[in-house]
């Protein structure tokens, strides 16, 4: 990577950062959404940032195929069904996907340092016992990717629908002078707002720097030095992480949202368990919820929407049966729905 291409994709890392506090981007929330409260409205918002994604990065890669990369595919094989169940408890465990861990640490919510722990946990005992293949390296047998016609019928139907998101979101007038104003100092952006900015330059990092999220750069970094790798010592992706964390900071800083928050015990085990689940999943999937997401879905390969489904229907499924034995012991002790009145 040379210097202007770095100091591009810090910019870029910075407004991710910043994006994904202000969004409430979370799988996990997303999932929860649908299944308590049967309303789709977040997980389709976070489908959005693919499209938004593919829409920049397929035309970067026809028009420059040197510089921007798309994803190779992956045979479906039972690792691509497996690995994103064990992705999907983790994240239940710890209450956040990747980018729910990223913004909860950014807030200064302490507990969360204990899901950096599980990561690099995980990727060195992923590296160490040489279980199927790490974020850093190439699955035994890569496919060069979805035909070009495919992957031009993907952007064709991102491109409407982000062109549906866009007429929908400038439906309701907004005064400029106020623009600046909520874009740095809201609490929250509006979803589609949130999911644009994290998308296209998400997707530009992705094509043009590599990996670089937060339990991308992790794992890499810890496989590599348990590997005795060169790419341990990198530091380019350690210097993109540390402007993600910055975007995060300043974001919530900016809002008013920042504080710091002492982690308790439970919350510490259930973290750490969670970052080793994920980071196992992602490494023998490979990739996480961002990578799909941001990179994988964008780029058409089939092993991406394998993964990213089985992943979203193991969390709907086990927030749904996490409700169910509540309600169960509720009612065993007399305060569910059903208890005996008195």
């Amino acid at each position: 990577m040379d210097v202007s291409t770095l100091f591009a994709s810090i910019a870029l890392a910075f407004v991710v950062g910043f994006a994904i506090q202000r969004g409430r981007v979370c799988c996990v929330a997303a999932a929860e959404q649908m299944v308590v409260n049967r309303r789709p409205q977040r997980m389709k918002a976070y489908l959005l940032v693919a499209c938004w994604s593919a829409v920049v990065i397929l035309p970067l890669a026809w028009l420059f195929p040197g510089i921007a990369v798309l994803s190779v595919d992956y045979p479906i094989r039972p690792q691509v069904v497996v690995a994103p169940v064990f992705y999907g408890l983790g994240a239940w465990l710890n209450g956040a996907c990747v980018f729910g861990t990223l913004a909860g640490l950014t807030r200064g919510e302490l507990d969360y340092l204990a899901t950096s722990g599980g990561i690099v946990v995980g990727a060195v005992a992923v590296a160490s016992a040489r279980i199927g293949h790490t974020l850093s390296d190439p699955a035994p047998v890569a496919l060069q990717g979805a035909p070009d016609i495919i992957r031009l019928v993907l952007w064709g139907v991102a491109l409407l629908l982000v062109a549906h998101a866009v007429q929908r979101h400038f439906r309701v007038r907004r005064r400029r002078r106020d623009l600046w104003r909520t874009l740095l100092k809201a609490g929250h952006w509006r979803p589609a707002t949130a999911m644009a900015v994290l998308g296209i330059a998400g997707g530009l990092l992705y094509a043009t720097a590599g990996k670089w999220t937060y339990l991308a750069v992790l794992s890499d970094r810890s496989a590599a030095l348990v590997r005795m790798s060169e790419a341990g010592l990198q530091i380019a992706p350690l210097v993109l992480l540390l402007a993600l964390g910055c975007g995060g900071v300043a974001a919530a800083r900016l809002s008013g949202r920042f504080g710091w928050k002492a982690p308790s015990r439970k919350a510490l085990v259930t973290r750490f368990s969670g970052g080793v689940l994920m980071c196992g999943g992602a490494a023998v999937l490979p990739g996480g919820n961002d990578t799909l997401l941001l990179y994988g879905l964008p780029s058409a390969v089939s092993y991406a929407f394998v993964g990213y489904a089985v992943m979203i229907v193991s969390l709907c499924v086990l927030i749904q049966t996490e409700r169910w034995l509540r309600t169960r012991v509720g009612r065993r002790h007399g305060h569910g729905p059903h208890a005996p009145s008195s």
